[in-house]
């Protein structure tokens, strides 16, 4: 039943469930993990690590499992990073990996860990090591790319999200960041090609729409850059910073004061 709540976003529900199922069976370690699982989700990491320390007293037979080992060890990871504590929670799944080094649960969550983090040559080699355990890793892609893109590697960025859009072509998330490599390379024709189809793979969405707006601006076309602006702020949410952003590049392009 908690497993159920959990898939479909009731994480309250799901969350008393868990603990109704570690009263009835304390040594049990599938729900006082998930439990754990629970807090990080809903940013409550102290109470994730309570659980966490309970489940390596109570549940200490199952944790003789690899698997229950690297699941917990993952999930005490993404609660320490979510209170910032990178250092303590890299520690934890290099151990992990040290162990378990065929484990691609252990490096993704690396891997998500750097980019959390911002330590993006850490991310490069991370998600490497995820493709050389899957090659065809499309979320080890993208963060490649990503990472990739975020040390101003732009040629590697596209060659990594090319072999995504691969196997996904219409894979948002490449597709949004390859044309932003491709306009900090000067190449506009083609990220207008990967704007207009997050246009129509998304029309609700306003990536695609900043993106010409940014083109625009490259091309010296102002007047075209305001009218995209425009257009994505009017499927732009109100008092979300998107908006505010919008509104802000709007003004300075229109010669307005802030």
């Amino acid at each position: 039943i908690g497993q159920m709540f959990s898939k479909g976003g009731m994480v309250r529900q799901a969350g008393q469930q868990f603990l109704r199922a570690t009263t009835l069976d304390p040594e049990a370690f599938e729900p006082r993990a998930a439990l754990a699982d629970i807090f990080t989700k809903v940013r409550l990491p102290d109470l994730a690590l309570d659980v966490i320390r309970e489940t390596r007293a109570a549940a200490a037979r199952a944790l003789e499992a690899p698997t229950n080992q690297v699941s917990l060890a993952c999930i005490e990871a993404a609660a320490l990073s979510s209170q910032t504590n990178f250092a303590a929670a890299e520690k934890i799944l290099n151990d992990a990996f040290q162990k378990f080094p065929r484990d691609t649960t252990v490096t993704a969550t690396m891997t998500a860990l750097y980019i959390v983090s911002q330590q993006w040559s850490n991310a490069v080699a991370s998600a490497e090591r995820e493709l050389l355990q899957a090659p065809e890793n499309t979320r080890a892609l993208l963060h490649l790319g990503a990472a990739h893109a975020k040390l101003n590697q732009f040629e590697q960025a596209i060659s990594v999200l090319d072999r995504a859009l691969r196997a996904r072509p219409d894979e948002y998330a490449a597709l949004q960041n390859r044309s932003i490599a491709l306009q900090n390379l000067n190449r506009l024709d083609a990220a207008q090609r990967d704007c207009d189809a997050l246009i129509r793979l998304r029309p609700s969405a306003n990536a695609g729409l900043l993106g010409l707006g940014e083109i625009a601006l490259r091309r010296q076309r102002t007047n075209d850059a305001v009218s995209y602006f425009e257009q994505a702020r009017r499927i732009t949410p109100p008092g979300s910073p998107d908006a505010a952003d919008i509104d802000r590049r709007i003004k300075e392009l229109k010669g307005q004061k802030p």
